[in-house]
């Protein structure tokens, strides 16, 4: 499955869907334009079918017949209106894929601090699907870059807070409780939850020394 981002003259997106491991690829039907971030395209688990589309609008579509017949499953004014959206205070959707399981999630950019703007869609409506965030997270502004799944789990790549003071973190699933890497300048810390835990723990802070201005 491939799908271009508009650009320039360009003002829908061109889809196309592969079964052989890209040796011939089949024309799909996407009326509309991809929204402009890295996880706007999603295909569910092998085996499963399904595909979900991020649009520019801010709704997400989906297809149950390989990229084909696309219906509206969500928007951000509706995922907003759940329980969960007004705990975030969403403000955008930001990334789109599947569980392992063939649940459709959504990602977005939170307005309330120290919230992780990740959902899951269970008996109809959009649940909280976490993570939970350290609490030297807890007064920063939290964005889903990227939302990837494997066998095991789904992984969240976030952003917390803004300008000089922003940080990066990764986030997914072990062994059923929960690990988290956040980056701030230099240092790297990592947090752990437990299973059944209520609080992180930070296990590792690593200085990496950085050269600046040597690319120069």
């Amino acid at each position: 499955m491939a799908g271009f981002r508009p650009s320039q003259d360009l003002v829908f997106t061109p889809l196309a869907v592969t079964g052989d491991d890209g040796a011939s690829w089949s024309a799909g039907v996407l009326d509309a334009a991809l929204a402009d971030v890295p996880d706007a395209l999603a295909a569910g688990p092998a085996g499963r079918g399904g595909m979900l589309a991020l649009l520019a609008d801010g709704t997400v579509q989906f297809s149950a017949r390989g990229g084909t017949g696309w219906t509206t499953l969500a928007s951000r004014r509706s995922v907003a209106a759940t329980a969960a959206g007004r705990r975030c205070g969403l403000r955008a959707l930001t990334a789109v894929a599947f569980g392992p399981a063939g649940t459709p999630m959504v990602g977005g950019a939170c307005t309330r601090a120290g919230t992780a703007g990740v959902f899951a869609r269970a008996a109809g409506t959009w649940r909280a699907a976490g993570p939970a965030l350290p609490a030297s997270l807890a007064r920063q502004n939290v964005t889903v870059l990227r939302l990837a799944t494997a066998a095991d789990g789904t992984a969240a790549l976030l952003a917390a807070g803004s300008g000089q003071a922003d940080s990066l973190v990764a986030g997914w699933s072990a062994g059923g409780g929960l690990d988290a890497l956040a980056v701030h300048g230099a240092r790297l810390t990592v947090w752990q939850l437990a299973p059944g835990g209520t609080s992180w723990a930070s296990i590792q802070t690593i200085n990496v020394p950085i050269q600046y201005g040597s690319s120069s």
